[in-house]
């Protein structure tokens, strides 16, 4: 990808942002949290070529992550698909954003 270029798109959570949100997840907001700061230095490491890297922060989506143990607010969670079409339409606009938050639509 150094000599030829591509991108890489990271799928994070919006707990990579703010760690101190996920009272009953430490552990996984701390990976997403360690997984942000890695991808900041493949960038840094990448600035030169043309490597594109983005990183994409959803809020709480309708995954099977949650089937053991269901959030109280799993309702309102955002469906992939919409995640989805957010992620593309970020990407096929002139200036994408490398660092794309995606929040809940409000009701």
């Amino acid at each position: 990808m150094k000599k030829n270029g591509g991108v890489i798109i990271n799928i994070l959570s919006s707990a990579a942002l703010d760690a101190t949100r996920s009272k009953n997840a430490k552990l996984y907001a701390a990976s997403k949290w360690a997984l942000r700061g890695y991808i900041d230095a493949l960038r840094n490491e990448n600035k030169d070529n043309d490597v594109k890297i983005y990183s994409i922060y959803p809020g709480g989506m309708k995954t099977h992550l949650h089937d053991e143990r269901m959030p109280e607010e799993f309702e309102n969670f955002m469906d992939t698909s919409y995640v989805v079409e957010k992620v593309i339409s970020n990407l096929k606009s002139n200036n994408p954003e490398i660092d794309f938050v995606i929040r809940r639509p409000s009701k």
